[in-house]
C-alpha cells in the first residue's frame, strides 16, 4: 500500500471517529441519522481500497505467470 493510501485510510478512520463523537454529543434523530450514514460510507471506503490492492496484486501475479508461459513456449 502506498503512503498516500495509508494516510487516506487513517483520515477515513479519523472521520468515522469524529462522526461517532458528534453523534454522542448530539443525540437528536436528524444528527444521529446523518452521522450513521456518514459512518457507514466512511467504513465502506477502506475495504474498497484494500480490495483494489489485493486485486492489483493478483493481476500482477497472473501477468507474471502469463509472461513466463509465453517465454517458455507454453
Amino acid at each position: 500500500m502506498k503512503l498516500s493510501e495509508s494516510l487516506l485510510i487513517d483520515h477515513i478512520d479519523l472521520m468515522a471517529d469524529e462522526f461517532k463523537r458528534i453523534k454522542a454529543l448530539n443525540p437528536g434523530p436528524e444528527i444521529v441519522g446523518l452521522c450513521d450514514r456518514a459512518i457507514r460510507v466512511t467504513k465502506q471506503n477502506v475495504p474498497v481500497i484494500e480490495q483494489r490492492d489485493r486485486l492489483e496484486s493478483e493481476l500482477n501475479k497472473l501477468r507474471r505467470e502469463i509472461a513466463l508461459r509465453v517465454e517458455g513456449g507454453l
